[in-house]
């Protein structure tokens, strides 16, 4: 019997069962099976189209250890190659910009934007020297609404045969989806295991509790939230709440573009968020840095850049109190996890599907025990 059985997790059974064990989310030999189970076979975030205006921009990411480079090449396709010269290992590029080739900082190795060694000094002189034998390891890419993903698996299907109607939901519920801007990135380290804070996005069980000025000051009002699980995302809603509006320093407005909250995540590691008002989107990326530590990117999209003052105040307000709670509460379940008085809680999952409902937690969970157990 797997341990994940003998904790109660019950990956078929969302009505009757606890969450995954809880020396899941501090083992570091559960994280090494992650990375290579989850994050190494799975549709990774890389960035955004907008950073990789003209041919020859490019931008540096990382999926755990592995670093990469995204460009566009100069016939306008965005492609990514391990960030890494085929001579000694150097890394060759960091950050971002616009360059005519890829030249390694070492010994000037050089890399058309096909991946293909153009230069490598002294080769002339060294038998049997083929520039062909050492371009770069090119990794898969897909862009998918206005996001640049990666794999870097050798297998399983393209993103949008995975996720096609997720790219479909985000042009469908916010007007001119593809005409938003980033205007800003906001980065957060948080003191618990990634998927905490993924399973804290999945339900909103914790929002009158935690969250009680954006629900109402006395917390009374209790948020709708529907939720539909699919496949390899899950989508939320929050109707409307004027009522809680109404006791915010910013307005919702009545004649804004969205009229409710939408919240989307993809697995394993990347969520996101449109807000009442003016057409915005958020997204939400999340990557470990240790078994109980984890990094937070959120891209802030917005009609202009900057929004407007009162769309920008709902992204501030985001950033500097609502997103300050979640981090509080999931670093402290990090903290009880520890604990040797914690026996593993039960998900509360409701038929009835009622805001309460932990069963999109559930969903996820059960993706990652499936991942971990090798079910598909």
């Amino acid at each position: 019997m797997s341990q994940a059985a003998e904790s109660g997790f019950r990956p078929d059974d969302a009505l009757a069962s606890t969450g995954l064990p809880a020396h899941w989310y501090r083992d570091p030999a559960v994280l090494a099976r992650e990375a290579e189970a989850i994050f190494l076979q799975s549709w990774q975030f890389a960035g955004v189209v907008h950073d990789l205006p003209q041919p020859g921009s490019y931008f540096t990411t990382s999926i755990l250890d592995q670093s990469l480079v995204v460009l566009r090449d100069r016939r306008g396709r965005i492609r990514a190659f391990h960030n890494v010269c085929a001579h000694r290992g150097h890394e060759l590029v960091s950050g971002s910009g616009r360059a005519r080739a890829l030249t390694c900082p070492y010994h000037a190795w050089s890399y058309d934007f096909d991946g293909r060694l153009k230069a490598a000094g002294n080769a002339d002189a060294v038998a049997g020297f083929d520039h062909g034998e050492f371009g770069l390891t090119e990794v898969r890419t897909e862009l998918f609404a206005t996001m640049v993903f990666v794999h870097l698996g050798a297998g399983g299907p393209p993103l949008g045969e995975l996720a096609g109607d997720l790219a479909r939901n985000f042009r469908d519920r916010i007007p001119d989806f593809d005409d938003l801007v980033p205007f800003r990135r906001d980065r957060f380290d948080i003191a618990a295991n990634w998927k905490v804070v993924i399973e804290n996005f999945n339900e909103c069980y914790h929002c009158p509790v935690v969250h009680t000025r954006a629900m109402s000051e006395s917390g009374s009002v209790k948020p709708s939230w529907e939720t539909e699980d699919r496949g390899v995302f899950s989508s939320h809603v929050i109707r409307a709440n004027e009522a809680a509006a109404d006791d915010l320093e910013f307005k919702f407005r009545a004649d804004g573009d969205i009229d409710d909250v939408h919240l989307w995540s993809l697995w394993p590691n990347v969520c996101f968020v449109a807000r009442p008002g003016a057409s915005n989107f958020q997204i939400f990326h999340v990557m470990p840095t240790g078994p109980e530590t984890c990094h937070e990117t959120l891209v802030n999209f917005g009609r202009s850049d900057p929004p407007e003052a009162p769309e920008l105040a709902v992204f501030d307000f985001f950033r500097d109190e609502l997103n300050p709670e979640d981090i509080s509460v999931v670093e402290s379940v990090q903290r009880g996890l520890g604990s040797r008085g914690f026996r593993g809680g039960r998900l509360m999952v409701d038929a009835a599907g009622s805001w309460r409902s932990e069963a999109s937690v559930h969903h996820f969970d059960a993706l990652v025990w499936r991942a971990l157990n090798g079910v598909d």
